[in-house]
């Protein structure tokens, strides 16, 4: 008897193929908003450009001079954000004109990020901004941060929050003693007082009902690897039961990482609404699926050999897609 694999792994692209080089496959020059576009900074004789290939239509691939720091695609729409010295800018790229222009903002900008389709979430060391992409306005500040709730760290690498826009988790890592460790701070957007800081690589917000319950819980996931080669996942509730409803009970569980993969770190995780599962998606390319209420671990596999710096929803199967450095997308 066998057991049928529980992920079943495509390839849906080679970058190359379409035209992006391999000098341009890295982490700081191919972003990732969505399943719809991977936008790619590329610098071809000695010419700066943006590519941004759209994943829905493979053979179609767009280009403009453009200088850029950063660029971002927005996850529905072929509409680009950019900033450099400049400031920033909303370009649209079937029209070719730029819709919104900002000032460089007061501090500098340590990671941005489309929050929806209609807004820019931009992380500085002191505040967050949200930037709408309608209308004259400038970022808007709704988050001050102190100088200290991150520590030292070295890099910003995600922000996500809640669907009713109360919580937000901005994720951070370090270099420590050779080891990548991973910091992140939880914050009210309601209450700038109520904030914690929480070791960990990775984490999302989701909302999951109890069998039996007439409301959703807000959950916060978290995933870490930590310097002695162990992996844990943290699924706990971020509000209390509703009248008659029963409470999450919070869970804090192993995750078996596989063998020789001690120095791997969780960098994005997604949830499978469909199933009530978690995806914990690591750089070496292993994917470890958990049930979302109990944490159980269920399944392993590495899809990839190569290295992964780039994770999305796919939202055709409910699942993940994936990019490699050597260029490789691919979906499960």
């Amino acid at each position: 008897m066998t057991t049928k694999d529980p992920l079943i792994i495509k390839e849906r692209l080679q970058l190359e193929h379409v035209g992006i080089q391999k000098a341009s496959l890295r982490p700081l020059t191919v972003t990732l908003e969505s399943d719809h576009f991977l936008c790619v900074r590329e610098t071809i004789a000695g010419t700066d450009r943006v590519a941004i290939v759209d994943l829905h239509h493979p053979d179609m691939v767009y280009r403009r001079p453009i200088y850029a720091e950063s660029a971002i695609t927005n996850p529905e729409y072929l509409i680009l954000a950019v900033r450099a010295d400049y400031g920033m800018k909303i370009i649209n790229m079937e029209s070719k004109k730029e819709t919104k222009t900002s000032e460089p903002l007061p501090e500098s900008i340590l990671y941005w990020r489309w929050l929806d389709p209609g807004t820019v979430a931009i992380v500085t060391q002191k505040s967050v901004y949200m930037w709408s992409k309608e209308g004259g306005t400038s970022p808007q500040r709704i988050l001050t941060l102190s100088n200290t709730r991150l520590g030292d760290c070295q890099q910003i690498v995600s922000l996500k929050m809640d669907q009713d826009r109360n919580w937000m988790m901005i994720g951070a890592i370090n270099l420590q003693s050779g080891n990548i460790v991973g910091q992140m701070l939880l914050c009210s957007v309601n209450d700038e007082d109520q904030y914690e800081v929480i070791e960990g690589h990775a984490a999302l917000f989701t909302e999951f009902r109890l069998p039996g319950n007439k409301h959703t819980s807000t959950l916060l996931c978290y995933a870490n690897i930590f310097t002695d080669g162990t992996g844990q996942l943290t699924i706990r509730a971020l509000n209390g039961p509703h009248d008659g409803d029963k409470a999450f009970s919070n869970v804090t569980v192993e995750i078996p990482l596989a063998p020789d993969s001690d120095k791997d770190l969780p960098i994005d995780m997604q949830v499978s609404k469909k199933h009530d599962l978690i995806y914990i998606l690591t750089k070496m390319g292993f994917v470890y699926l958990h049930d979302l209420e109990s944490g159980l671990w269920l399944y392993t596999t590495q899809f990839s050999m190569d290295s992964v710096f780039a994770y999305t929803k796919y939202q055709p199967s409910d699942g993940v897609l994936a990019v490699t450095t050597k260029g490789h997308v691919s979906v499960y």
